[in-house]
């Protein structure tokens, strides 16, 4: 089944073509029989989390990836009357979700299982450019970077999760501008990547801190584009 939809709730999970077809108002049988389009147009409760997709002023981009090489990614789109996001899910399904604006913070923060870990020693880690890249894809089961210590021990376990929420806008003179907060979990504790010098280091921090950057993520004024990013 390629569309699975709840007209109560609005739950809706399909695969990216069907949502291509809902966002472009050309629903096909799948859509249809599912009843969350007809020929006139999409259901009545995914019209305004559609509404979001078609005219956002930001938009989001997600990345998750664990140490067992499992990979999955998120779009995500922001206009002013509200946020939608369309997340991957197993079997070649994503899921679609609206949401008022001011909740998308606490969203991706359930989406990540953001919350308390212990605390690593102070100091940034460095962990290089290449063993950075290979978190993001996920193309080795384990991971060692330069230093020993907990952030090594942690990443030979394979236990650990990489994500990374990056957001595009147009600013108001016109510009396009990115922000990104990329984080590594692990049962050791939080880091957050950060660039020092142009090489690649780990900060340990707490939730707290991690939060404190997604809520910071969107800027308080964007640019209306009048369609997509």
């Amino acid at each position: 089944m390629t569309v699975e939809f709840n007209e109560h709730d609005g739950s809706l999970r399909l695969t990216q073509t069907e949502f291509d077809r809902l966002v472009s108002h050309r629903p096909g049988a799948a859509l249809m029989r599912a009843t969350a389009a007809t020929t006139e147009g999409p259901h009545p409760i995914l019209a305004p989390g559609l509404a979001v997709v078609t005219e956002s002023v930001c938009r989001m981009d997600i990345e998750l990836t664990d140490g067992d090489g499992e990979r999955k990614r998120g779009d995500g789109w922001v206009a002013p009357h509200g946020a939608a996001l369309l997340l991957d899910v197993d079997g070649g399904l994503r899921d679609f979700v609206a949401l008022p604006a001011p909740l998308l913070p606490a969203a991706l923060a359930r989406l990540v299982r953001l919350g308390p870990r212990p605390m690593m020693e102070d100091g940034p880690l460095y962990i290089g450019d290449d063993a950075h890249q290979a978190l993001r894809s996920g193309t080795v089961p384990a991971v060692t970077v330069p230093e020993p210590g907990p952030l090594a021990a942690a990443l030979t376990t394979g236990r650990w999760r990489y994500w990374a929420v990056t957001a595009t806008w147009r600013s108001l003179d016109g510009r396009y501008v990115s922000a990104a907060v990329r984080v590594l979990d692990t049962a050791e504790g939080w880091c957050r990547f950060e660039k020092i010098d142009g090489d690649v280091y780990a900060t340990p921090c707490n939730a707290t801190a991690i939060w404190r950057e997604l809520t910071l993520l969107l800027p308080d004024e964007v640019a209306p584009v009048g369609g997509p990013v």
